[in-house]
């Protein structure tokens, strides 16, 4: 699903700081601020923290990342998560900005499948294995899962 959110300059990014409105639910925001309260509460830790960069500093970056989280969320089917048919991130910039962390490169432990799979952790702290080349759960893909794990002696 690709976004149609424009991406903005740092100068018009400077005009939004000025201005009265949320850019993305459209609600009152004070003048200083990026975005009102409930948007701004929205957002992971990682991209608040961003927007305190300076103008010169990367703060357009940060406010197009999280326009662009903002907008995701909002255009989310609800009720859906990575262990449902609601998966819809298609790049690694997309899950980036949505706030999700790229942890480590590993293979899938079930013998019949041994894939290689990226681990990324979701906002919230869980940790999901995607396929590299389309990004979306393991879990969809694997073969070895619908076995039954052998279990060792102990």
């Amino acid at each position: 699903m690709a976004a149609a959110v424009s991406m903005r300059s740092p100068a018009s990014a400077k005009d939004e700081l000025r201005s009265e409105a949320c850019p993305e639910c459209g609600g009152t925001k004070e003048r200083g601020r990026s975005f009102c309260r409930a948007c701004y509460l929205t957002l992971p830790l990682r991209l608040r923290s961003a927007l305190y960069e300076g103008l010169t500093g990367g703060y357009a970056k940060a406010y197009n990342d999280a326009l662009l989280y903002l907008h995701q969320r909002r255009n989310k089917p609800r009720g859906l998560d990575a262990r449902s048919a609601g998966w819809f991130y298609t790049s690694a910039g997309e899950l980036e900005a949505a706030g999700y962390r790229r942890l480590a490169r590993a293979r899938c432990k079930f013998d019949a499948c041994r894939a290689v799979i990226h681990w990324w952790e979701a906002p919230d702290g869980r940790k999901i294995p995607l396929d590299p080349d389309t990004l979306t759960p393991h879990r969809r893909t694997c073969p070895g899962i619908s076995r039954p794990r052998r279990r060792g002696k102990r």
